[in-house]
């Protein structure tokens, strides 16, 4: 909603005024005592035991007994063909080969592999893990999305480049990266979009293969500073299109064939077509355009 003074006023009754990021696991909710993991992998301890962790605010409880012939559970869409996963989403080439994803970033080593897809190798996630039983939660909200909410409502709202946004990215981004050198600071950013920008990147990272991507493609679309819109859905490697064995598509800073261009917001795809079988039953309804 854009309704960035609130969001900071509620984000205040459950974060600390001081955050601390070099020990972001101490760094506890005023409310309901939820605490960033000591380790990215640690916030993802759920598996076919359904064991949640102090990061865990709302998930879907998912366990092998109801869950076990379900295709379109995590573990079975992001798992890999050699773990017993089917291998059908795999992580894009694009954000992979991101050069402001560091290579040092932990994220990169512990919380994805290489594995077999339904149509070659590539990148697959491990945040899911129970391959055959399926189950494993489905993460709806945790701890560090409330942080990074907060970071970049602080930083919309600063009239300057905010030093309690970039304490909060800094507590998500630092217990991934061990090397202090590599902490932002204030002089890491010319401008407030910049930082912006370093948080919206940040949400892309972290909240990998967790369906956040499109929430945020959409409520960014008409932001009311044009150099963060997206060009409405961003290019992208086509369905399919990651294949072969060599992986040479995967590489920090290398350049990705997209195949699938862009589609502005004003495309009429954004608004779904009424389903033809209920435009049969009431023929006073009217097609969306487009369609």
């Amino acid at each position: 909603m854009g309704d960035w003074s609130k969001a900071q006023a509620a984000g205040n009754q459950l974060i600390p005024s001081n955050v601390t990021p070099a020990t972001p696991a101490s760094t506890r909710s005023l409310v309901g005592n939820h605490a960033l993991t000591s380790s990215p992998s640690g916030s993802f301890g759920f598996g076919s035991g359904n064991s949640l962790t102090s990061e865990n605010i709302f998930s879907i409880k998912n366990d092998p007994l109801d869950n076990g012939s379900v295709n379109g559970a995590p573990a079975a869409m992001y798992g890999s063909t050699d773990l017993l996963g089917r291998g059908l989403v795999c992580v894009s080439p694009i954000i992979w080969n991101n050069s402001s994803w560091l290579s040092e970033d932990l994220r990169r080593t512990t919380l994805y592999r290489t594995g077999g897809t339904a149509i070659g190798r590539a990148i697959m996630t491990t945040k899911y893990s129970d391959y055959s039983g399926r189950g494993d939660n489905t993460t709806i909200i945790r701890w560090a999305e409330v942080l990074l909410n907060q970071s970049e409502a602080e930083a919309r709202l600063a009239a300057g480049v905010s030093q309690r946004a970039i304490d909060l990215l800094n507590m998500i981004r630092n217990r991934a990266l061990p090397n202090t050198s590599l902490q932002f600071t204030a002089a890491s950013f010319a401008t407030k979009n910049d930082l912006l920008k370093a948080i919206l990147l940040e949400r892309r990272i972290e909240f990998l293969a967790e369906g956040r991507r499109w929430p945020d493609i959409h409520r960014t679309a008409q932001d009311p500073i044009l150099e963060l819109r997206p060009v409405g859905i961003p290019a992208k490697v086509t369905n399919g299109g990651v294949t072969g064995t060599t992986l040479a598509q995967y590489g920090i800073g290398l350049a990705v064939t997209t195949g699938q261009p862009s589609i502005p917001y004003t495309d009429f795809r954004f608004i779904w077509p009424i389903p033809g079988l209920e435009i049969t039953t009431n023929p006073i309804m009217q097609q969306n355009p487009g369609y």
